[in-house]
């Protein structure tokens, strides 16, 4: 098992410890992504906010009780709380696509698969961990399937987003890579806004701190990677633990852009409901409060 030691992290270094020289998109990935810039807005979705576990949920309070989870994160701002925990997460997995385990999609039961077994993961179950970790914590987060223009079940990769209160924002994190992007002025960004960063050719910058596995990932070989992947998304409808492999049906949201196919309705299998939407504004709202 790869052993990287786990570092709690100042906003002073966060804020200079980004690439400088700006690395553009390979022109191949720039241009699929324009194929499919613009999206329909459409407001008619059958559609209900996302849902976010508190913290309170047993799973993510003894999770965040086993692992003293707070110690983890640290005493410093939010941001600094948020990178440190998905610094925590990317310090014991070990990342292999298509390699999945069969137990629970919780933290509680896939952490000490990877801790303890060195068992490899994918990039589902490395995000499931983290998303976990995140909501014990309090932060509304999900994790998202990024997915490029070609049609493949197993052309994707999966990241998180989490929503930092202080920036009012959702921001990108991808434990896989220990990797996150942020704009000319330092700041951390969202998939949405590094998806129009792309589009308008805008610099975006991978932290320094990204790899796989403990060796060195170039920084254009993962602005390409992801560029690659800007293309449609999706996310399941509630972020909690053991969502992916609870009995029943489970929805999950697409987000696609105009033109793509299939792009509106609903498609129901007996597992799965897949709602289909073009609006980027519903998909990447603000998580909705609800007293507990």
């Amino acid at each position: 098992m790869r052993k990287i030691a786990f570092l709690s992290f100042t906003f002073f270094f966060l804020l200079t410890a980004c690439e400088k020289k700006y690395i553009y998109p390979d022109d191949n990935y720039l241009g699929k992504l324009k194929d499919y810039e613009s999206y329909y807005y459409e407001t008619n979705i059958p559609y209900e906010p996302f849902y976010y576990a508190p913290p309170s949920d047993s799973l993510l309070t003894l999770l965040r009780e086993r692992y003293k989870l707070e110690k983890i994160a640290g005493s410093g701002d939010e941001l600094s709380r948020i990178i440190n925990l998905m610094n925590w997460v990317s310090s014991f997995t070990i990342y292999k696509g298509g390699e999945s385990v069969d137990v629970p999609r919780n933290a509680v039961d896939l952490i000490p698969m990877a801790r303890n077994k060195g068992v490899k993961m994918n990039c589902r179950l490395i995000a499931t961990i983290l998303n976990d970790v995140y909501l014990s914590m309090g932060f509304k987060a999900r994790f998202v399937s990024c997915m490029p223009a070609s049609i493949s079940g197993t052309d994707y990769h999966v990241v998180n987003i989490v929503y930092a209160e202080s920036l009012g924002k959702w921001i990108y994190m991808d434990a896989s890579f220990n990797a996150w992007f942020k704009d000319m002025h330092n700041q951390p960004l969202g998939i949405s806004e590094i998806r129009i960063n792309l589009l308008n050719e805008r610099p975006i910058y991978v932290h320094k701190s990204v790899n796989m596995n403990g060796a060195k990932v170039k920084e254009a070989d993962y602005i390409n990677y992801m560029t690659r992947h800007m293309v449609r998304f999706y996310s399941p409808a509630h972020s909690e633990p053991n969502y992916d492999s609870k009995p029943g049906v489970k929805t999950y949201y697409h987000l696609h852009p105009a033109g793509f196919f299939p792009n509106l309705g609903t498609e129901i299998t007996p597992h799965v409901q897949r709602i289909y939407m073009s609006n980027p504004d519903i998909f990447w709202a603000a998580p909705v409060y609800i007293e507990e």
